[in-house]
């Protein structure tokens, strides 16, 4: 009789192990691809926490894999092994007319490498994925940073270049070129986030005065309209 129950037992623990659930725990990750997407069913445990899901790609190429969630989920880590530690990324919500409409992270991987993704959210959501090759300061997400009193070089051809800055004092921060007139079409903005919310001044010659606070980022985006013969120079400098 003992053996018979201890037959049965053995047999549900490997049933359960062959049928778990897909996604339920580290070393049984929803598998997907890049570019790829998979749907990921995020749910409240029976202990009423939040219940993670995990999943698991590899990267194609070197670059910034983007993992983008839709709706957004609470948060995300990942980790390379399900022995070591995993590590927080930032989880950023994405707005749309003031609305939250999902969230996006972002990591720097390498070819060939398998990453096992930790996420918690309350809804079920949509993950997609991609690997941007960048060129810093040609994105938002990929800004150069730079700090009071630098010169920052404008390449010669039109386009989008970014900045960051975290001044040390808070002070008016102003932005001024070399060259009167430059960037004939093209503005200059200072904002919180990529998202655009809080931009505070759009100046068509270049010019650009504005109150900042100290040990807050905030992000310098210089549209370029036409290409110039060479490149140009601009200041950037936070006076109390």
């Amino acid at each position: 009789m003992k053996k018979s129950l201890l037959s049965l037992t053995f047999a549900l623990l490997c049933f359960g192990v062959m049928y778990a659930q897909k996604g339920e725990s580290c070393d049984n990750p929803i598998e997907f691809s890049v570019p790829g997407s998979v749907s990921l069913p995020l749910t409240l445990g029976d202990d009423a926490l939040l219940k993670p899901i995990y999943v698991a790609l590899t990267a194609d190429k070197d670059g910034w894999l983007y993992l983008n969630f839709t709706p957004s989920v609470s948060g995300v880590e990942y980790s390379t092994d399900c022995a070591e530690p995993f590590k927080y990324l930032k989880n950023e919500y994405i707005m749309s007319n003031g609305v939250t409409t999902g969230s996006k992270t972002r990591l720097e991987v390498r070819k060939d490498q398998r990453y096992i993704f930790k996420v918690i959210g309350f809804n079920t959501s949509v993950v997609t994925s991609e690997i941007i090759e960048a060129v810093p300061g040609t994105m938002c997400d990929f800004p150069i940073d730079i700090q009071s009193g630098d010169n920052i070089i404008i390449p010669a051809a039109a386009g989008d270049y970014y900045y960051r800055i975290t001044p040390e004092k808070e002070g008016q921060i102003e932005i001024t070129s070399t060259t009167p007139g430059s960037i004939p079409g093209g503005y200059v903005e200072v904002m919180m986030d990529c998202n655009n919310f809080n931009a505070f001044v759009i100046d068509d010659d270049l010019w650009l005065r504005n109150f900042v606070w100290d040990r807050m980022e905030y992000l310098i985006h210089i549209n370029k309209a036409v290409a110039t013969a060479s490149d140009e120079t601009v200041n950037v400098t936070v006076n109390p």
